[in-house]
């Protein structure tokens, strides 16, 4: 197999440079005085380049893997979420397209870093694709969602006049209900993690303060932890065990409060979130109506002899951990003709726009500070490409 190995320096600058991208690899490692001593011993042929060649390679690669891209949106329909970050002054915004292929796999493809997000549309023919968009719930967000909805609709390439364009994205709406009702106990807060800094400060405070526990009999119960303050869930685990330390009508009256505060947000967004909630949960067979109904009260039956009527009318399908929902409407889309294309746009819909444990956090994705003086051009090539190789 060795024997057989023909060299290719072109094909070898090409997988280096991925492998910059996918590792977040600096270009000026190629001019590491060990590295390229490193790569001598293991193929004397390779000639390392210059970190500008590096860079102009990481853009061929951009180049290539863009035209693929461009192709599968001419055959496939896509979902278009957004995902910021602030980074050496600038706004930036990345498009990623949700879409669920032929063959009922979900996919996401990272389009572009923009500002002028109408022009990227544009330039990749999404017009008439589109479904919907998932945004954070910054006012920026609601007016560009509305401007961006309000062209779509006098250009008719939208479906019920945007009814479901807007989505909102849970994990930020969630993360603002809690530090509402966090706002409500911040003293509290603030008085036991200096309390918890306090008593790690040296082993003698901690000694004194086991000694506390054992005259009020708490030596069954936890330390108190510290939180991380852009970690709401370890702001959380910090609270139930100071609230041990407590007697219980403290932690009633504290709870009581936030929720009050948490409720009102709560109710803000709940009319705003419900409808395309409502739809997706239809095409689960879990479910179907059966939560649909017990949330609304005014909802019409689907008219008989149709597709819908006879999905509704089929037994819920039992849960089962094996259950994959694309996989079932995978199948029945050979038979049915309209209802997997709707499933096919509703269940590509994102819900978040941050990774599932991003949720629990009130930090925000940035580009460090290493590569605060990378151009723009460079930062959407490394980005991007990373998703779609």
């Amino acid at each position: 197999m060795v024997k057989n190995h023909k060299f290719d320096q072109e094909k070898s600058r090409m997988d280096f440079a991925r492998m910059v991208i996918m590792h977040n690899y600096l270009s000026n490692m190629a001019e590491h005085e060990y590295f390229e001593i490193f790569l001598n011993g293991l193929q004397p042929m390779f000639k390392l380049v210059s970190r500008n060649t590096v860079r102009s390679d990481v853009f061929q690669v951009h180049k290539t893997e863009n035209e693929r891209l461009y192709k599968h949106f001419v055959e496939y329909s896509c979902r278009i979420t957004l995902w910021t970050a602030d980074h050496q002054d600038i706004g930036y915004i990345c498009l990623t397209s949700h879409f669920i292929h032929d063959n009922w796999e979900l996919e996401q493809k990272y389009n572009c870093l923009q500002i002028y997000i109408l022009h990227l549309i544009l330039d990749w023919k999404l017009e008439k694709k589109l479904f919907s968009m998932v945004v954070d719930n910054a006012s920026v967000n609601d007016a560009m969602v509305r401007k961006l909805k309000s062209w779509l609709c006098d250009k008719s390439s939208i479906s019920l006049q945007g009814e479901l364009f807007h989505v909102r994205c849970r994990a930020h709406i969630l993360n603002v209900i809690v530090q509402d009702g966090l706002k409500v106990i911040r003293d509290f807060i603030c008085k036991v993690r200096e309390t918890v800094k306090y008593l790690k400060r040296s082993p003698y405070v901690t000694q004194k303060f086991n000694q506390a526990k054992t005259q009020l009999k708490l030596n069954d119960k936890k330390n108190v932890k510290m939180n991380c303050p852009t970690r709401w869930n370890s702001t959380f685990l910090m609270i139930e065990s100071a609230f041990k330390m407590k007697d219980e009508s403290s932690e009633y009256d504290f709870l009581r409060l936030m929720a009050t505060s948490m409720k009102l947000k709560f109710n803000k967004y709940k009319e705003q979130c419900s409808l395309i909630l409502a739809v997706a949960i239809i095409f689960y067979l879990r479910f179907k109506m059966n939560l649909v109904h017990f949330y609304y009260t005014n909802v019409h039956a689907a008219h008989k002899k149709s597709e819908l009527y006879d999905y509704l009318d089929a037994s819920l399908f039992p849960r089962s951990e094996h259950f994959h929902v694309l996989n079932w409407w995978k199948v029945k889309s050979a038979k049915l003709l309209i209802l997997p294309k709707i499933a096919r746009d509703v269940l590509a819909i994102p819900e978040t726009t941050v990774a599932f444990e991003a949720s629990f956090s009130v930090g925000g994705r940035v580009i460090d500070e290493l590569r605060a003086c990378i151009l723009p051009e460079t930062i959407e090539a490394m980005v991007t490409i990373k998703f779609w190789l």
